[in-house]
């Protein structure tokens, strides 16, 4: 099973347990599902990970207001769920700390093409099991 199948596998088990009903497995993107349960629906695009590494999203140019965020490292098993705005912030943090890190050292301009697409693996750590963020969940 590769990283992105179990990654999505675990989300889904999970989302089912609270009676959602998964409808939509690698839509139009990749590692995408639609859960839905009675007047609810929500988007979720999922992360995987074999191991702690930096995280590396794409944020959504629109807003969504049901678009969650899932990352799921494997090996162990955590996952860390986070709303379109919690991910756009901890881009731009990583961002902001990769230009003053640069100011500091005087050196040439950081041209990782990761920075805007990506964020540290800490970052995450205070969403570790937010899942009562999905509107139904409780």
């Amino acid at each position: 099973m590769t990283t992105e199948s179990a990654s999505i596998s675990i989300v889904t088990k999970k989302l089912q347990s609270r009676e959602f009903e998964v409808i939509g497995k690698n839509t139009e993107r990749r590692n995408y599902l639609v859960a839905r349960k009675p007047g609810i629906e929500v988007s979720i695009q999922v992360k995987g990970l074999q191991r702690s590494a930096p995280w590396l999203v794409r944020p959504a140019k629109v807003k969504h207001p049901n678009l969650f965020y899932t990352l799921v490292v494997l090996n162990p098993q955590r996952v860390f769920v986070l709303t379109q705005d919690q991910i756009n912030r901890l881009i731009e943090e990583y961002r902001t700390y990769r230009e003053e890190k640069w100011r500091r050292a005087g050196g040439p301009k950081p041209t990782d093409p990761l920075i805007g697409k990506s964020f540290l693996f800490r970052q995450a750590v205070k969403f570790e099991d937010k899942w009562d963020k999905l509107p139904g969940w409780k």
